[in-house]
């Protein structure tokens, strides 16, 4: 009898076990494009759209996300910049760092431009660049090794100096 429900209880515990979702991104912000779908979670964004290139180890990916979340960091405005031309950016705090989602294999800082830049000048405007706090909506990661930017759209200033 002993035996029959130790072998019940094993069964039973290999079943849950091989149940489990397994996780791929680690932490829960990072995951591994070639690991994910439309439609998954990483880091409390759902992914919209999803594309992956197979140019090497590090694959090239576009990567549209729906969700917000609120950011601490700074803006920078540019103008005529060789690279970004006419853009507004955001470069996020190490402390909020995952708060968005990111490849398990980038190990750039978090940056984004504004998608929506006219309305972030306009929400921006006569604040420090400095310790900001944004509140912004959906998010897009744009990875090549080439001179590429993510994006996010502003919704809202949460916190700054003016």
């Amino acid at each position: 009898m002993k035996k029959a429900l130790l072998l019940a209880l094993v069964i039973i515990a290999t079943l849950m076990m091989g149940c489990q979702e397994v996780s791929v991104t680690d932490p829960e912000n990072k995951f591994d494009p070639t690991e994910v779908q439309v439609g998954d979670e990483v880091g409390g964004f759902r992914i919209t759209e999803l594309e992956v290139g197979n140019d090497g180890p590090n694959y090239s990916v576009v990567a549209w996300f729906e969700g917000r979340a609120i950011l601490k960091g700074k803006f920078v405005q540019y103008e005529g910049h060789e690279f970004l031309g006419n853009a507004t950016t955001f470069e996020v705090d190490e402390a909020n760092s995952d708060r968005l989602p990111k490849l398990v294999y980038d190990d750039r800082y978090i940056w984004f431009a504004f998608s929506n830049r006219e309305e972030a000048i306009k929400l921006l405007e006569g604040y420090d660049q400095e310790g900001l706090t944004i509140e912004i909506d959906g998010y897009k990661i744009h990875y090549a090794p080439t001179e590429v930017v993510n994006e996010a759209s502003i919704v809202k200033v949460v916190d700054g100096i003016k």
